[in-house]
């Protein structure tokens, strides 16, 4: 039993109506491809050359895009050193200011080469955007070893070179999953990615927070060379298949998930954390794990966690688990609402060795929520550096700032190398007046913002 949500989606519940020439204001509009004019929509925007998008007919009376990127040249919209703005083959609505929003797009095409990469985007220009997309990387390490390839979910804004990402290997064969939808959801600074094998059912797998205006949404098919730089000529072909393009309601899912981490602590014990953005009927949390693979999870037995209900401010959670035992385990939140629904959360993972303290690196780059908040004079900030497009970091320069709203810095809390690790810092903000903060980690071209309020 899922979760069951109203999805402006599927060409066999709707009708649609298009637009002819430019979109004048800030509306969003779907697209089930079967316009004999998709330019009255959308344009395309090819940068480097070489790509195209034509229609593909499923049947007498459905149709679909075929987006074909050829090999050669890498056209990902990464910054990679030396990288240009994006340059990635997309289609694109040009809307006016957008503030909330759900978009949707279901793909039509297995994966079955690094680096080949689908994906949405919210876009204020070409230095500055949010990617939500899913990617085919080497080395399968999502509870299925062995096998050659992985699928990636990947969320990131880039901000005039600046990169805020979350990447998290999917349980998903690139290989053998012909149809994926992706989500991207937008309440106020919070961004999140879901993904769903359906159109139904939604799991999530990405959060960031940054503050960025948007004024178009993307569709964008790309590849990259695997030597990840701007003069690659090594990328290879693909041909992705787009089915429909969807407008949702971001406030139809109970829980934005900001982040969700583990680390193993002493004695064997591993600690989940996790905070939420907003809340929407939300009954609590059962933590859920596997041994050795994502497909036999159990509910802990007295793992419940209390959810908030419905809140417009930040949570954070957590629980340990002191019942492990030797092995690679996968750790997933089974998310609850008051009405019985429920959803899943991407799993998690943590290695455990036989007869030693074994130190299992974070899964993602992210910096945590504060706790307490708001707070007087302290509170703990606890951030993960990891590893860094799919290639494990060495150590780095970490940095971690406080600035007021005006942007002036007024405390560093951190300015110094550090390895892939699970980090906590007290922050005494004594000297400081009562407001609101932003607090910033910045490592290896990537950076997370998060806002914290002294109140005393």
């Amino acid at each position: 039993m899922t979760r069951r949500l109203t999805i402006f989606l599927l060409a066999s519940m709707l009708t649609w109506t298009f637009l002819l020439g430019s979109v004048a204001s800030a509306q969003i509009l779907p697209d089930g491809f079967d316009s004999t004019n998709i330019r009255s929509i959308w344009k395309f925007l090819d940068p480097r050359g070489g790509c195209s998008v034509v229609k593909d007919s499923v049947s007498p009376t459905s149709e679909r895009l075929k987006f074909i990127v050829p090999a050669g040249l890498s056209r990902d919209p990464y910054p990679y050193s030396g990288f240009p703005p994006n340059r990635t083959a997309r289609l694109v609505q040009k809307v006016g200011p957008l503030g909330n929003f759900a978009v949707l797009v279901k793909f039509d095409s297995v994966m079955n080469s690094m680096y080949q990469i689908k994906g949405i985007e919210a876009i204020e220009d070409d230095s500055s955007f949010i990617r939500c997309e899913v990617y085919c990387d080497s080395t399968d390490t999502a509870g299925h070893p062995g096998r050659t390839l992985r699928l990636n979910a990947y969320l990131a804004s880039v901000v005039n070179g600046s990169v805020n990402q979350s990447v998290l290997p999917l349980s998903l064969r690139p290989d053998t999953t012909r149809t994926i939808w992706l989500r991207l959801d937008r309440i106020n600074d919070n961004w999140t990615q879901r993904y769903s094998t359906n159109g139904i059912s939604w799991t999530i797998a990405n959060a960031i927070i940054q503050a960025i205006p948007i004024d178009s949404i993307g569709i964008h098919v790309a590849v990259t060379d695997p030597a990840n730089t701007a003069s690659g000529t090594n990328a290879p072909a693909f041909t992705a298949y787009i089915d429909s393009f969807g407008v949702g309601n971001p406030n139809d899912l109970p829980v934005q998930l900001s982040s969700f981490s583990a680390v193993l602590q002493s004695n064997r014990l591993v600690r989940l954390d996790w905070s939420t953005a907003t809340e929407t009927n939300n009954y609590g949390f059962d933590v859920q794990k596997s041994l050795g693979n994502t497909e036999n999870f159990q509910t802990i037995p007295g793992s419940f966690v209390p959810g908030n209900g419905t809140t417009i401010e930040p949570h954070q959670y957590f629980y340990v688990d002191n019942s492990t035992s030797q092995g690679d385990w996968y750790y997933r939140l089974k998310q609850m609402d008051l009405d019985g629904s429920f959803n899943f959360t991407e799993p998690i993972q943590v290695s455990i060795l036989s007869g030693v303290e074994d130190k299992s690196l974070p899964t993602a780059f992210a910096l945590e929520q504060n706790y307490p908040n708001p707070f007087n004079p302290t509170t703990e900030i606890r951030y993960q550096i990891s590893e860094v497009r799919g290639q494990r970091s060495e150590a780095s320069r970490v940095a971690l700032k406080v600035y007021d709203m005006l942007g002036r810095e007024v405390a560093t809390l951190v300015n110094e190398v550090k390895q892939p690790g699970t980090y906590s810092i007290q922050f005494d903000a004594s000297q400081l007046t009562s407001g609101v903060y932003i607090y910033k980690l910045s490592s290896a071209g990537q950076s997370f913002t998060r806002k914290m309020t002294v109140m005393k």
